[in-house]
């Protein structure tokens, strides 16, 4: 049984988020706002976490800095707000997905589901080049450096490193990586590459934007 922390200040959603989600084999844990959450996080191992953005005390993004700080549990954002700032932001943070309020329970429950079977992959280690990743631990080596990454960070760097040398569309990888379709004006993969590329800085290793196609991994 999967544990999730349900972290909203909402308390008639998160009783009916919650009573849906156990219904289906999650454990549920409830938060009514980010400082909770954290002392929650520090005492037990959840599998995953839903955050929002809108809480007091302690808003979602800066309850999801707290949490990178320690740990790479899986968080899916949950955002009340049109603009794709809010999203965006949470994406650069280390967030797995986010989810537009109010939350359709059965895309939330499928959403879960998938970051949970990404983050829970059972393969051997395999290794090409000077990358090796690993989908049981969900970690990438580099030239012998660990990389720290998120659920989807992994999954695109590994189908990059699969390809190494080769341009991979943007809409192959928001399908195999982000488990969804590449909608217009749709950043969320731009920001999930930025992020990586951060993390392999120093490395002699890069990622190639091509124009038009997609992204390619040089090592």
């Amino acid at each position: 049984m999967s544990k999730l922390l349900l972290v909203d200040d909402d308390q008639e959603f998160t009783s009916m988020l919650s009573e849906f989600l156990s219904s289906d084999g999650f454990e549920v844990s409830i938060a009514n706002n980010g400082e909770e959450a954290l002392d929650m996080l520090q005492k037990t191992a959840y599998s995953i976490c839903v955050l929002d953005i809108m809480m007091p005390k302690k808003n979602g993004i800066e309850t999801l800095k707290s949490i990178r700080l320690t740990s790479q549990i899986p968080v899916l954002m949950l955002t009340a707000k049109a603009e794709p700032i809010d999203k965006i932001l949470g994406l650069e943070l280390g967030a797995d997905d986010y989810l537009a309020k109010p939350a359709e329970p059965r895309e939330l429950l499928a959403r879960l589901k998938s970051i949970l079977r990404r983050s829970q992959g059972t393969l051997a280690p395999e290794v090409l080049r000077d990358i090796l990743w690993d989908d049981q631990k969900r970690v990438i080596t580099i030239q012998e450096r660990i990389l720290e990454l998120t659920g989807i960070e992994y999954e695109v760097l590994k189908i990059l490193a699969q390809n190494i040398g080769q341009v991979v569309g943007k809409d192959f990888l928001s399908k195999n990586a982000l488990k969804r379709p590449l909608f217009p004006f749709d950043r969320s993969l731009d920001v999930h590459i930025s992020n990586i590329r951060k993390k392999i800085e120093g490395l002699d290793a890069s990622i190639k934007s091509v124009r038009g196609r997609g992204y390619q991994l040089i090592v």
